[in-house]
């Protein structure tokens, strides 16, 4: 738990215990404040971070929620219930409430941050290193503890400040992590990206993404000049270093083709053996879709019968008047047969 995370409970317990009460009151503690650290997550994600199946992260949700510690909302039947902190387990945490979010909108974003900072702080040993949610670094930049958000340059429109998915503090310096599932508008990407450029406040910028081709624009942005300020130019800041890296989890042939699309690997044997083929003037195989028997054909009677651009209003050709329409405005009946 992070030094922004001053939940203040003392001994009291979130539920109703019996034998190993003080076991559980923690666990309970744990994941309902590490659940307040995002918009939403979902059950699998809070069975990654804390280690355990999805079955008993299921039964502790559905026992905080009863308590109206959290909620648990589907936006559609295929896809996991969101899980976020109500109003009554913010305060509980001692935190100031707020509304419940928009579970549908930029799910699969919150999705990824909520499942990298818990592959993150698995991985990474407190307290020399921190892990900080973008709720966190506006609490501490609120309180004055350190200055998180990057100033962008402002126009008429847009952002005027930039906060990262993700912060990792260590003794070695701040490195932010923004992971980006859709290219964005070239103009807000380029601001972005020069105030990361000009910062101070971050030694290194890590994008992470999920397709080639905005691994390959972000990265061509990102070694270009123009990205720094004017007064950036002016001071001579060396802002900070920014790299572009494939999101950890997407499978090893997407991260393949992300880092040849960079430049830092060599395509895949699958786009090599398809570039070697145009080349040498040959089709490529490729998987047609499964050939469907056409409807069977209409009696011929029923054909003579209709005009060529008329509709029928019968589902099947049967021996009745159909309607039938030849010109706007001009209608008959004809008989088939």
């Amino acid at each position: 738990m992070t030094e922004t995370q001053q939940w203040n409970l003392g001994d009291a317990q979130l539920l109703p215990r019996g034998s190993r009460s003080r076991i559980d009151a923690e666990l309970d503690r744990a994941m309902l404040a590490w659940i307040a650290r995002f918009r939403f997550v979902t059950a699998d994600v809070l069975a990654e971070r804390f280690q355990l199946t999805p079955q008993r992260v299921n039964a502790r949700l559905r026992r905080l929620e009863a308590e109206g510690l959290v909620e648990r909302d589907r936006a559609a039947q295929t896809v996991p219930r969101a899980v976020f902190v109500t109003g009554r387990g913010a305060r509980r945490l001692g935190l100031r409430p707020r509304r419940a979010p928009r579970t549908h909108a930029q799910r699969e974003h919150e999705q990824a941050i909520a499942r990298l900072v818990a592959r993150l702080e698995r991985a990474l040993e407190p307290p020399d290193r921190r892990v900080l949610t973008e709720r966190e670094q506006r609490a501490a930049q609120t309180a004055g503890h350190a200055r998180y958000s990057v100033a962008l340059r402002q126009t008429r429109y847009g952002e005027r400040e930039r906060w990262p998915d993700i912060v990792l503090e260590s003794s070695g310096g701040r490195i932010a992590i923004e992971i980006e599932l859709s290219l964005k508008a070239p103009e807000r990407l380029k601001r972005i990206l020069a105030g990361y450029a000009a910062t101070r406040h971050y030694d290194e910028v890590h994008y992470l993404v999920t397709e080639p081709a905005l691994a390959s624009r972000l990265a061509t942005l990102a070694r270009t000049d123009t990205m720094r300020t004017e007064l950036a130019r002016m001071l001579d800041v060396s802002g900070a270093a920014i790299t572009v890296a494939p999101l950890p989890g997407i499978g090893a042939p997407a991260a393949a083709h992300i880092r040849a699309a960079l430049g830092l690997a060599a395509p895949p044997a699958s786009t090599v053996a398809r570039r070697a083929g145009t080349q040498a003037g040959t089709t490529p195989p490729t998987v047609r879709p499964t050939q469907h028997p056409p409807p069977p054909a209409a009696p011929a009677a029923w054909r003579t019968a209709r005009p060529r651009h008329a509709e029928c209003i019968c589902a099947v050709p049967r021996k009745c008047c159909a309607m039938v329409v030849t010109s706007p405005g001009d209608s008959r009946r004809v008989r088939p047969g």
